[in-house]
């Protein structure tokens, strides 16, 4: 249902976009004013207008790879554009308003403005919107500036992305173990698919293994809801395969490690009996991939690691496999608790993908919670909400004696950019400071 009403807002939005490219085009030369010129210009703006709808319904094809990669990279390009191009629309009708309040003054009353509007044969054309006082000149550089910021964005955006930083932090934790100190290093929100790649990974990989982890935690989202969506999924085998750490590679499943079909972010249930097989299938061999990569998947499951600590891993919030409703977290720790020796309290680190439930995990025990899934925004300005959607939205936190750590991610969503946010590898170095 939603789908269904931002997709007029959509258009309106790509309608508005192309039409004010096409005035400045022709402001620009004009030869493009030519009746065949304009056909062309709207047949290509339907064209990448419709390209989430069309990759939707191609079948899994190197030209359905691209149409899903335009789709999405459109995306982060219509944000900007729209944005800057409000911003310069509201700046000129701000202007012509203020030049039409000076003209007239700011004491004469209701009635001796209307009585000089019916004198003035002007009036009527300065109250129309704010291009029509601009020169063909005038609107040509505006929209030259404009083009120059938003290719300038875009390719900062795309550029952004590809660089993973290393974030650091120190965490003691007041429990014994059989071991002084940990070195964990978190990553997240790989989104393996039509954005992220090889490359990325190779990065990734290079980067974690400088940090010689004891262990590596991936908090979720491995993939980007397609398996077929991975450029290359052999060589993504064996490059994560490569990962090196001495405790192992764990992960949690995120929201969208689930074989679905998407079209812009919105699943679609009523599927056929084929495409139903198909994402069966491509659970399998997502399945399977992680297996080759060497990632073990915990699935509201807990683990001793080292005889040292234990390391739980919960399923997401929003899986859909049929296994029912995710354990609490109050059951996951008394299932934790029938195992271990009551005299002995070892430290629990607990990989959630969305960071909820701070509390209720501090209050069972819990302490060190990793988590991932905001991606801290990816972009401005939704990075500016994020703190009023999470108590953790980005960082680290703590709560009621317990560290909550939230990574923004490796990889990306949608649009493979990032604006005023970095992808990252978080280390997390743990002091155990208990006594046995």
């Amino acid at each position: 249902m939603l789908a269904l009403l931002l997709a007029p807002l959509y258009l309106i939005l790509n309608y508005y976009v192309f039409h004010h490219i096409l005035r400045w085009l022709c402001a620009c030369r004009p030869v493009w004013k030519s009746k065949s010129f304009f056909t062309a210009w709207w047949v290509c703006c339907a064209f990448i207008s419709f390209s989430p709808l069309t990759a939707f319904l191609l079948p899994a094809s190197d030209f359905q790879r691209f149409i899903s990669w335009l789709s999405c990279f459109w995306l982060g390009c219509l944000l900007y554009t729209s944005l800057l191009i409000l911003a310069a629309d509201g700046t000129v009708r701000a202007l012509t308003l203020l030049r039409r309040i000076r003209r007239t003054g700011w004491a004469q009353d209701t009635a001796e403005l209307s009585d000089q509007a019916r004198r003035s044969r002007s009036c009527r054309a300065e109250q129309n919107a704010g291009y029509r006082r601009w020169s063909d000149r005038r609107l040509a550089a505006a929209g030259l500036l404009l083009s120059c910021c938003i290719l300038a964005i875009c390719i900062y955006g795309v550029h952004h992305a590809a660089q993973i930083k290393v974030t650091e932090y120190s965490v003691s934790i007041d429990k014994p173990a059989d071991r002084t100190s940990l070195r964990v290093v978190l990553a997240a929100d790989l989104h393996l698919g039509y954005s992220v790649g090889t490359g990325q990974m190779e990065r990734m990989t290079e980067l974690i293994n400088r940090q010689h982890p004891d262990l590596v935690c991936i908090a979720g989202d491995i993939f980007d809801n397609s398996y077929m969506a991975l450029d290359d999924p052999d060589r993504l085998a064996r490059i994560l395969s490569g990962i090196q750490s001495r405790c192992g590679v764990y992960a949690c499943p995120g929201n969208h490690d689930v074989e679905e079909r998407l079209l812009a972010g919105f699943t679609f249930p009523h599927l056929s009996e084929r495409e139903r097989e198909n994402i069966a299938d491509g659970r399998e061999k997502m399945e399977r991939f992680l297996t080759a990569s060497g990632i073990r998947l915990l699935r509201d499951e807990t683990i001793l690691i080292d005889d040292s600590f234990y390391l739980t891993g919960r399923r997401d919030r929003s899986e859909r496999d049929g296994a029912g409703p995710r354990k609490s977290v109050e059951v996951l720790m008394n299932d934790l608790r029938k195992t271990q020796d009551p005299a002995v309290s070892l430290p629990v680190i607990v990989m959630d993908h969305q960071p909820r439930d701070l509390s209720a995990l501090a209050a069972a025990g819990v302490d060190l919670t990793l988590s991932g899934h905001t991606h801290d925004g990816q972009m401005f300005p939704a990075n500016l909400l994020m703190p009023l959607l999470w108590e953790n939205p980005c960082g680290m936190l703590e709560t009621d004696g317990m560290y909550s750590i939230v990574t923004s991610g490796v990889g990306v969503w949608g649009p493979n950019m990032r604006i005023l946010t970095d992808s990252e590898i978080v280390v997390i170095n743990i002091t155990f400071t208990g006594q046995a």
